[in-house]
């Protein structure tokens, strides 16, 4: 554990689980809950925490926190940052997906074939392995690249707006996706659906009314 980061014992607010406040050096503060399993009471824990952050990574591996969850992240003194719009590169929005799978080729394929998606560049990094590309689903581009020793195969999940959930769900499953939510009418105002593709990412597919 870095010697600028402090924690202290204390409990859980909505679970009375015990729990480590951890002041870190860049002015956020992380509750981690030693709770036993996810639960209503704790909806906003996530699991594996230790991925959110390199100080927590170092914090926790220092006090063993091997079934940790993730409690909350309140960021400190934030009235001095910088809100100023950044240059952005044309074509690309300020957060991207960057998508790192094992056949990134493979995904490309399936996003052109599922969703309509459409191949801006790829860069290789030896006759089969892709070190970046970039694709484009309804003016949002995505980066992707094939997984290595060094950057390991690394799953997400999307949110993805379409003009038929129904169709697309069906379109990914003849692709080899498996289902995570079968269509149904959400309470948000959409028709919603999911899949896991095969390449372990998760597409979270919605038509909007």
């Amino acid at each position: 554990m870095t010697k600028d980061a402090g924690v202290s014992l204390g409990l859980h607010p909505a679970s009375s689980a015990p729990s480590y406040i951890m002041s870190l050096p860049s002015k956020a503060a992380i509750c981690v809950s030693i709770a036993p399993s996810y639960s209503s009471t704790t909806s906003r824990l996530s699991p594996k925490g230790k991925r959110i952050c390199p100080e927590f990574l170092r914090a926790a591996d220092a006090l063993n926190f091997s079934n940790c969850y993730l409690s909350f992240i309140q960021t400190e003194n934030t009235e001095n940052m910088d809100t100023t719009t950044p240059k952005i590169f044309e074509g690309h929005q300020a957060v991207m997906p960057y998508l790192i799978v094992r056949d990134a080729a493979g995904l490309i394929k399936f996003l052109e074939l599922t969703f309509g998606a459409r191949e801006i560049s790829r860069q290789m990094r030896d006759e089969k392995r892709i070190r970046h590309a970039e694709v484009s689903i309804f003016g949002s581009t995505l980066m992707i690249a094939d997984a290595t020793t060094e950057f390991t195969s690394m799953p997400a999940g999307m949110f993805i707006n379409v003009a038929d959930t129904d169709a697309t769900y069906h379109r990914a499953l003849n692709l080899g996706a498996t289902t995570a939510l079968a269509p149904m009418d959400s309470d948000y105002g959409a028709r919603s659906a999911g899949v896991t593709d095969p390449f372990g990412n998760t597409w979270w597919i919605n038509t909007f009314k």
